[in-house]
């Protein structure tokens, strides 16, 4: 950003290139593969004059997108759920603030399968307890027999566009 700021121009070459690089630091994510589309079209797209101006902008919509989305989805969520225990696997920031914002206002109690391989699970109990959530680490094959003690069930997603919903696998 500061480097397009001091009026340097960067290649239409060297953009599509650096989308790829987005591209290919993370694969599996989709909001990665996003914005590398967009850098490709802007730097595709001739008539454009200001390519640089209008990469910038673009990535800068991007990432105040990204920033701010788990809050405004906390703010929704707050607003609309009902009960207060839950039940929740892997980790997500987006379930994360939600939990978090609920938990300001009431008191919840939180299930949380511990996701194993990677025990993102934990990872997200450990959190919740550091903010005063009352929270109960359980083994992933126990989801389905205390599926009847939640009010409601939160999972998370890389994305969740008209296309459909991604995730990683495993």
């Amino acid at each position: 950003r500061a480097f397009l700021s001091n009026n340097q121009t960067v290649p239409r070459a060297e953009w599509v290139e650096f989308a790829t690089d987005v591209r290919m630091a993370r694969p599996g994510i989709a909001s990665f593969h996003n914005i590398a589309k967009e850098i490709e079209a802007i730097a595709g797209n001739q008539s454009i004059q200001n390519w640089n101006g209008a990469i910038t902008l673009k990535v800068e919509q991007f990432t105040d997108q990204e920033i701010n989305a788990p809050s405004r989805i906390a703010a929704h969520f707050v607003n609309m759920v009902q009960g207060e225990r839950f039940l929740t696997m892997s980790y997500s920031s987006t379930i994360m603030a939600s939990l978090l914002m609920l938990k300001s206002e009431r008191e919840i109690d939180v299930l949380v399968a511990e996701s194993l391989p990677m025990a993102e699970g934990r990872i997200t109990a450990k959190k919740l307890m550091k903010n005063g959530v009352k929270v109960r680490v359980i083994p992933d094959s126990l989801v389905g027999a205390v599926i009847d003690e939640v009010d409601c069930c939160l999972v998370g997603a890389d994305a969740i566009t008209p296309m459909g919903v991604f995730n990683k696998v495993g």
